[in-house]
């Protein structure tokens, strides 16, 4: 059966002499994985540069049952992201969070609210200009929500203290993962911008932090390839 939907690609990997593999998160069936045949030739009907992470795009595809690799009949861009395909630190931003979120999806399982976040996160990223330091740990905690683990910033009083394991403030900083007082004021207010422009900001290793947190919440969270070129476009 012909489906159509459109979606947000994550992953590209060469297939045999011309070909490459997909994973589109859509907004009708979830994280998918295709077949593109003959994309990488010269005179190839697709352009290449559609299947680039966070592009966001339409397609259409033969989906088979029981099978975890669909077959791309018709490709096209829904909205054009062309500044995260000229611009390296915006384009290795792109490949680090898909790397991410790839880490924390399973197959087939459509969520309209996560789809709608990574069109957002896609649209912000092709036009923010200012602060692209910070853009990745920013979008890493407002993720969380849609994997499970949402901080719960919960301060008071008597708990000053976040825990990077717990996922909230507690009242004894001697325990291991927690951030001081002051760090952890600066994390919540960074979490609660709409976007981080305050100067503040960059006095955390934020992406450090956000990973950590990941890393703590999710067991099976495997080691990344695109954070040392993510580092090395903004050292």
């Amino acid at each position: 059966m012909i489906v159509t939907s459109s979606g947000v690609v994550l992953n590209r990997i060469k297939y045999g002499e011309s070909g490459l593999i997909v994973k589109i998160f859509t907004k009708n069936y979830g994280l998918n994985s295709f077949i593109v045949q003959g994309v990488r030739r010269k005179n190839a009907k697709l352009n290449s540069l559609l299947f680039q992470p966070f592009s966001l795009i339409k397609v259409s595809f033969y989906q088979k049952q029981n099978n975890t690799l669909n077959t791309l009949k018709e490709a096209e861009y829904s909205t054009l992201t062309d500044k995260v395909i000229s611009d390296p630190r915006k384009t290795s931003i792109a490949a680090f969070l898909s790397e991410v979120f790839l880490n924390c999806l399973h197959e087939n399982e459509a969520d309209l609210e996560f789809y709608e976040f990574l069109n957002h996160s896609s649209l912000l990223l092709n036009e923010t200009q200012d602060n692209l330091r910070v853009f990745s740990p920013w979008i890493l905690l407002k993720s969380t929500k849609y994997f499970g683990f949402k901080p719960r910033f919960n301060r008071s009083s008597s708990a000053r203290f976040f825990n990077l394991q717990t996922g909230d403030f507690i009242a004894n900083k001697g325990e291991s993962n927690t951030l001081s007082a002051n760090d952890s004021d600066v994390l919540m207010g960074f979490y609660n911008a709409s976007y981080p422009t305050n100067k503040l900001f960059h006095s955390l290793d934020l992406l450090a932090i956000a990973l950590k947190y990941y890393q703590l919440q999710n067991q099976s969270f495997r080691n990344l390839k695109t954070l040392s070129v993510l580092k090395a476009v903004f050292a």
